[in-house]
């Protein structure tokens, strides 16, 4: 009994220290542009991100500059468990799985969207990794569309 005992309290301690490994990316972040190597496709790159994460899930708020110049944003709310979540961006629906690396140093987001413009149906592969380093967010995004594959790293500040 004692035995059980134990083992239930070091693996309790065990869970505790892992997710403590993980990163806590909460915080309101700026793009930094002069660090950023970004693809043609700036316009839609997020130029500010609020983050709120608890163990369980993280909702993002992204601003960006719309076609018009004008500043728009969307938030986002997803579980942390790799699961699909179903988002709306820009009247477009998409599959977001959110989940942490083999580490758990950085939080990984798979989604595509698909949709029809012109008769023709466009599908829309992107992956994000998020990667935190004091005060600085780093994500490393691909986007994977039949215009080809774009990339680019982004570097936000707090």
């Amino acid at each position: 009994m004692a035995r059980t005992i134990f083992m239930l309290i070091f693996l309790g301690l065990l869970s505790l220290c892992w997710a403590a490994d993980k990163p806590d990316f909460s915080g309101s972040y700026t793009l930094d542009e002069t660090k950023s190597k970004l693809s043609e496709t700036r316009r839609r790159v997020s130029k500010h991100l609020e983050v709120k994460q608890t163990a369980e899930k993280i909702t993002i708020t992204r601003e960006y500059i719309n076609r018009s110049g004008e500043s728009v944003s969307h938030t986002e709310e997803l579980t942390l468990d790799g699961k699909a979540n179903k988002v709306t961006v820009r009247n477009r629906s998409r599959e977001v799985q959110a989940s942490w690396s083999d580490d758990g140093a950085q939080l990984i987001f798979t989604s595509e969207t698909e949709f029809e413009r012109q008769g023709r149906s466009i599908k829309i592969q992107t992956k994000e990794k998020w990667a935190l380093d004091g005060n600085k967010l780093t994500i490393v995004s691909t986007n994977s569309s039949p215009r080809g594959e774009r990339s680019a790293t982004l570097l936000y500040t707090k």
